[in-house]
């Protein structure tokens, strides 16, 4: 293998009026280790010529007579990837083209963090015409993403769909085919499929400025049309169903916590319930989930153990999925197709909703109280923020769960106590270690904002914390700080320290934590640009107070 060197692959199909652009886009980079593999794939136009007429050492072409529609021809490319010496693949179409330093910028990363299986960039649109420019003026940042955790990015890809350029990604070689590459059986969601099995095994990373250009015209083949959502239905059919199959029980509570009401437990039919659970509630809108979750359902047919466990989890029962089946998945399509629109039941159970059921129902006791998560409290706290009704409700439910800690916290006589501040703060935290250490287990960790982690070697944080055991809380192969129980830290107290607001990964993970923990904080106001989110803070928290 030839360290840093890239390999690029382009299929052409009737574009003579961009490609030359798309090949001298390349052409151009200020990085100049790569080779180009690119294929003609059968145009009935003059691309064929332009293309050849690149050819020397670094660029090879290939002429493909027939239209393989992707499949042969860039399978063809890739094939030939597989055996060079490079140590990165990245793919372009013949209608996009890069920036002049888009290989230079990705290639600093890859070569400065060794953890990324793959570097993305921002895109800039471009439009041939207004027409273009309308049908796009929605979704015209649509890759203009943030970065994120691993599991994050397994939340955002699970929960809405491809958010990335597939033009923009510099991957490294070993993990695109380790991964099965760009499949191009999935015509429609490839990079998808590929995007999401990336991030169920590694960390990526995304520059946050446009480094290429895509181009919409009127014979894009990522163009919306009613045949292309129906396809890329049945896609994310298949992708999202194996995901489901195969995703670890710690990666789901890991990157699903706002959705859940329980915590990660050793039980395999509480996970399976749970899965269900998620994918009946945590989607806005009908779709492909609904039948995966019917398909779900009945593949434990035959577990009476599951199914007791939905039952007594969430009170989901036989009576519930056999109306489920008669309104959601493929039952919707069959009630489309014979005009019974009127018949389809749009109402889908949500997380409060259930929630409340077994909160009314009695079934939230103390004996199995610790398994339920902060989550549902958080979003109780939401809809009396934003939406000014429950407080009544709330203050009830919120007084049930305190007395509950205070009864775990005055039941022992010394206690586990998580300090958790920014890195800025840290001579107040140390101060308050050593003060707590006189009576209990204390631990200590400095944070900070995720973009920051990428900046910095953050193993040197704690370096000079001597008298309270210190505890590195990033986790470098994931992107992420991490929770106390991926620790082996059984906390009774999580106390934060000007670590809560826009940007700190703790913000969100106090709801993934158990009901059975409590949250102290000291806050800065001004670490929020969203008031709702501070009052909901407020409202949920054991104690506030502000520095």
């Amino acid at each position: 293998m030839q360290k840093g060197k890239v390999a690029i692959y382009m299929c052409c199909y009737n574009h003579e009026k961009y490609v030359a652009e798309a090949i001298e886009s390349i052409i151009n980079q200020t990085y100049t280790n790569w080779e180009l593999w690119m294929a003609n794939d059968g145009s009935e136009d003059d691309s064929a010529r332009i293309m050849a007429s690149y050819q020397n050492e670094k660029i090879h072409f290939y002429n493909f007579e027939k239209n393989t529609k992707l499949v042969g021809a860039q399978r063809f490319l890739l094939e030939k990837i597989k055996q060079s010496d490079c140590e990165y693949v990245s793919g372009t179409a013949s209608d996009d083209k890069w920036k002049i330093d888009r290989l230079q910028k990705e290639i600093d990363v890859m070569k400065e963090q060794q953890e990324y299986a793959a570097c993305f960039s921002w895109d800039e649109l471009i439009f041939e015409g207004e027409n273009e420019a309308e049908s796009y003026r929605f979704v015209s940042n649509y890759s203009h993403q943030a970065n994120r955790s691993r599991y994050d990015w397994l939340h955002r890809y699970v929960l809405a769909d491809n958010c990335m350029n597939a033009c923009s990604v510099l991957m490294k070689k070993d993990i695109f085919f380790e991964l099965g590459g760009y499949n191009q059986y999935f015509i429609g969601i490839g990079d998808f499929r590929l995007w999401l099995r990336t991030v169920m095994k590694y960390p990526i990373y995304v520059v946050q400025e446009p480094l290429v250009y895509y181009r919409r015209h009127a014979t894009n083949i990522s163009r919306p049309t009613l045949q292309s959502v129906l396809m890329n239905f049945s896609e994310f059919y298949v992708v999202k169903y194996q995901f489901f199959k195969n995703v670890s029980k710690h990666d789901f509570y890991r990157s699903f916590f706002r959705e859940l009401i329980y915590v990660q437990d050793d039980s395999e039919t509480s996970f399976c319930a749970d899965k269900l659970f998620f994918m009946i509630t945590a989607f806005a809108i009908a779709g492909e989930c609904d039948q995966i979750a019917i398909n779900m359902w009945l593949d434990n047919a035959d577990n009476t153990e599951m199914m007791e466990d939905l039952e007594d989890r969430y009170s989901l029962d036989n009576v519930f999925f056999t109306e489920y089946k008669k309104n959601k998945g493929l039952s919707s399509l069959a009630l489309h197709k014979f005009g019974k629109t009127d018949l389809l039941d749009s109402k889908r159970k949500g997380l409060i909703e259930v929630f409340l059921s077994l909160y009314g129902e009695n079934k939230i006791t103390e004996k199995n109280m610790s398994s339920f998560s902060w989550n549902s409290l958080y979003k109780l706290a939401e809809i009396v923020v934003i939406d000014n009704i429950g407080k009544e409700l709330f203050e009830r439910i919120k007084k049930y769960f305190f007395s509950y800690r205070m009864q775990i916290l005055d039941g022992k006589n010394k206690h586990t106590i998580h300090i958790l501040c920014d890195v800025d703060q840290k001579n107040e935290a140390v101060e308050l270690a050593r003060e707590l250490s006189e009576d209990n287990k204390v631990y200590l960790s400095f944070v900070r904002k995720h973009d920051d982690y990428h900046a910095n070697d953050c193993k040197d944080d704690g370096n000079d914390i001597s008298d309270v055991e210190y505890v590195n809380l990033y986790d470098k192969s994931n992107n992420s700080i991490l929770f106390d129980y991926e620790l082996g830290i059984e906390p009774d107290i999580m106390y934060y320290i000007g670590c809560l607001g826009d940007g700190y990964e703790c913000t969100d993970m106090i709801r993934g934590y158990g009901i059975n923990v409590s949250h102290m904080a000291m806050i800065n106001k001004t670490a929020f640009s969203n008031e709702s989110t501070l009052r909901v803070l407020n409202l949920i928290l054991d104690s506030v107070e502000y520095l």
